[in-house]
């Protein structure tokens, strides 16, 4: 990491751990305008406001006490929200409008919605020692979950758990079927 460090050092003359991203992130999922979870620029989210703030360090920490503010004064809001980003980073289909079509819907269930069924499968019939073994995986995907119910929800973020879920259901499917 101390390369990256040191490029946002010499970019904004200050430590920067990451990147700057987390405000708009955080911001994008918990607004006034936010109702279904996304991120979607114009319905989820307007931040022209903050685009006049030139200073990107500044901006960052705006939209961060922006969003905090919203949370702690919209506490129902906040708790609606998370469902719904949580619906919508397992969701089995894309929720664009342009993968709303019938054929991918099909896909989509075939494909990830059987893996995913096969996942609950193997995790109703785990041993503890087993359980154990995989502690780690479990708390790794239980980690993504609530910061992008925290965030903002979409299947994308989803993408880092999916290899693991993959070896869950095959792992329950070579014990029972082969």
């Amino acid at each position: 990491m101390s390369l990256w460090w040191v490029h946002n050092y010499q970019k904004f003359s200050t430590f920067v751990r990451l990147n700057l991203g987390d405000g708009v992130v955080l911001y994008s999922g918990n607004n006034p305008m936010n109702n279904s979870g996304g991120g979607i620029a114009g319905i989820d989210v307007d931040l022209s406001a903050y685009k006049k703030i030139e200073d990107p360090l500044i901006r960052n920490k705006k939209l961060k006490e922006d969003a905090i503010e919203f949370i702690l004064h919209n506490p129902l809001k906040t708790i609606k929200l998370s469902f719904e980003k949580f619906l919508r980073f397992w969701r089995i289909w894309p929720y664009a409008p342009e993968y709303q079509q019938f054929h991918i819907k099909i896909i989509s269930l075939l494909s990830y919605g059987a893996m995913l069924m096969l996942g609950f499968f193997y995790f109703y019939r785990i041993s503890s020692s087993e359980l154990r073994l995989i502690s780690p995986l479990i708390f790794s995907i239980i980690y993504l979950t609530a910061i992008h119910m925290l965030t903002i929800g979409s299947i994308r973020y989803r993408y880092p758990i999916e290899p693991f879920l993959i070896i869950f259901a095959s792992r329950w499917m070579s014990k029972y079927f082969i």
